[in-house]
């Protein structure tokens, strides 16, 4: 009665009948595998681009869909600040801009405040005395 012989170690296990395998068949087949894993990763690549430029064209749609939905009611609250909100804002830098040359305790704070202010300063003094404006003011150093 034989016995099979039981190895303990897998890697070491020969099969019975089978003829070792030359240098050229090793390198054949991993000229092989390595074939096979470069298609796979380029096919993998492809398909990665592929989806990715989808969604991409997706997105661009969506965004140029949702600018179409918004440009008109920017379009309305723009022609709404500059019909009701803009002149109160020129009034109100006026009057501030007359109040500070009268009260020089002000006129600190008005300067500080100044480089904001300086559009609706300057075409309200435009429009009111009809001269050009002077050059922009420099800020106030500390």
């Amino acid at each position: 009665m034989d016995t099979p012989n039981i190895q303990s170690s897998p890697s070491t296990a020969k099969p019975i009948g089978a003829a070792p395998a030359t240098l050229e068949e090793l390198q054949y087949h991993f000229e092989g595998l390595r074939s096979l894993f470069v298609f796979a990763l380029m096919g993998l690549i492809a398909m990665t681009v592929t989806i990715d430029l989808c969604f991409i064209r997706r997105q661009m749609v969506f965004a140029e869909n949702q600018l179409k939905d918004q440009r008109p009611k920017v379009s309305e609250k723009v022609a709404l600040y500059k019909k009701k909100t803009e002149p109160l804002v020129k009034n109100f830098t006026l009057s501030m801009q007359s109040f500070a040359a009268s009260n020089q305790d002000f006129q600190l704070i008005f300067n500080k405040y100044r480089p904001v202010l300086w559009p609706y300063m300057q075409q309200g003094a435009a429009g009111a005395t009809g001269a050009s404006p002077a050059k922009a003011p420099q800020a106030p150093s500390k």
